[in-house]
């Protein structure tokens, strides 16, 4: 069981886990795939390996996450609905039984943690004004947040010492798999082709690589004689160019500069961090000049910058429709999720307002735009300090502040479930309770 539980937490099996979901993800066998996730949460349990590599787990649980774009996304919902339940509650089960089990200090008291309920809250108020046809929606939307909170008090229980560096580490290799994701798209329906890999496209597959980015960054800024974490992140910041998203373009316009003087405060030798981004920075260039001279690829993307328009993504219709059921529902909001059927009811063929903010105030009302704010002001509360993975954060956290003004971020399951796994790491301020004094 020793031999079992050291590979369990080693690097091999987080790109096991990496592999599966890559096979998962291009089989399009997602419910298997969670069935599996399961087993193997059991086994971790079982054989009592490091908490921590749970959230690797749901890491790549993300990438194996299927939009629905079928009309008949209502039955596609309660399907899933029918097949997710049963599995959350057997990890619930067996998360409870771990607490018992191992009969640890029980960490409860955290401002961020405190913020999530709050929007958990206002969540549960807006299904005040549930309609026949909404009602399904608010209820997987409750349920949404409902699973942010937990993953973040499990998270916040299981933390040790060493998880901000596996989870940065966990973060990495997820960034390649990505990568890998789009290059099997790409070898089925070429490169001119939509940047759609079921769980994502272009834009959030963008803001996801600019989220990452930061946190790996940090297994840089600790030892930087690990040239090839600063060469990765910069692949992955080529692959975030090549989707084309005027949002994430926008916001690496705000925060490179800022990093980068924030980042030569942080790093050692600012000598070798600078040849470092220089060397990095020839490679990564050429290798995107072959590509975009092998695939004659210029003259596309020359094409799209003489397309970008302030007017021409359709935001601002959707931002209006939004700001008109906030009118209609003040105080609660149309109801948490809703938006999923209300936009299409209005003709427009997406689930979100692709503006955390009037995503907020059209689907919980006041009392949800207050309780997000809260949310987001203790998070910059906790993560502002000279400690070096809360200033990674920090500017991973910006990147989804910033984008999110034009895409959807906060609401989304995939940077929830991202925040939900990172914020428990930066917890400064947390009251314990002793149950009993005994560990593993």
């Amino acid at each position: 069981m020793t031999s079992a539980r050291k590979l369990i937490e080693s690097t091999y099996f987080i790109i096991f886990l990496n592999l599966l979901a890559l096979i998962f993800w291009n089989f399009h066998v997602t419910v298997f795939s969670y069935i599996i996730y399961l087993l193997l949460f059991i086994i971790i349990v079982i054989v009592k390996a490091n908490r921590i590599v749970l959230t690797t787990i749901i890491l790549v649980s993300i990438i194996n996450f299927r939009v629905v774009q079928s009309p008949d996304y209502i039955n596609v919902y309660i399907n899933n609905t029918k097949i997710f339940i049963p599995l959350t509650i057997i990890a619930l089960m067996f998360a409870a039984y771990d607490f018992y089990k191992r009969k640890k200090v029980i960490v409860y008291k955290n401002e961020i943690f405190y913020g999530l309920i709050a929007i958990l809250i206002a969540s549960l108020l807006s299904s005040i004004n549930a309609t026949n046809a909404t009602l399904l929606l608010i209820i997987i939307g409750i349920l949404q947040t409902l699973a942010y909170v937990l993953i973040f008090f499990y998270v916040l229980n299981i933390k040790d010492e060493n998880s901000q560096n596996y989870l940065a580490k966990s973060i990495l290799i997820l960034g390649v798999t990505i990568a890998l994701q789009l290059i099997i798209h790409y070898q089925k329906i070429g490169l001119i082709g939509a940047h759609d890999i079921n769980w994502g496209i272009s834009n959030s597959i963008s803001m996801f690589y600019l989220a990452l980015i930061p946190v790996g960054m940090y297994l840089y800024f600790l030892n930087q004689k690990r040239f090839y974490i600063l060469l990765i992140n910069g692949f992955f910041f080529l692959m975030m160019l090549f989707m084309l998203s005027r949002g994430s373009y926008f916001t690496t316009i705000i925060l490179l500069i800022p990093f980068f003087i924030t980042s030569l405060l942080i790093v050692k030798s600012k000598k070798q961090y600078l040849l470092h981004l220089m060397l990095a920075s020839i490679i990564c260039l050429s290798v995107g000049a072959v590509i975009l001279w092998k695939f004659d690829l210029f003259s596309v993307i020359i094409e799209y910058f003489k397309t970008i328009s302030l007017d021409g993504s359709g935001r601002k219709e959707i931002y209006l429709y939004g700001l008109s059921l906030f009118k209609e529902y003040p105080l609660f909001g149309a109801g948490a999720y809703s938006g999923a059927y209300y936009l299409r009811q209005a003709g427009l063929e997406v689930s979100t307002y692709h503006n955390y903010l009037i995503h907020a105030l059209a689907s919980t009302g006041i009392i949800g735009f207050a309780a997000f704010l809260y949310y987001l002001i203790t998070v910059f509360k906790n993560l502002i300090s000279r400690n070096v993975f809360n200033i990674c954060l920090l500017f991973s956290v910006l990147a989804l502040v910033i984008q999110g003004l034009v895409d959807n971020s906060f609401f989304s399951p995939i940077f929830s479930v991202y925040l939900a796994l990172l914020l428990p790491l930066v917890n400064k301020k947390a009251k314990n309770i002793v149950l009993v004094n005994r560990v593993d």
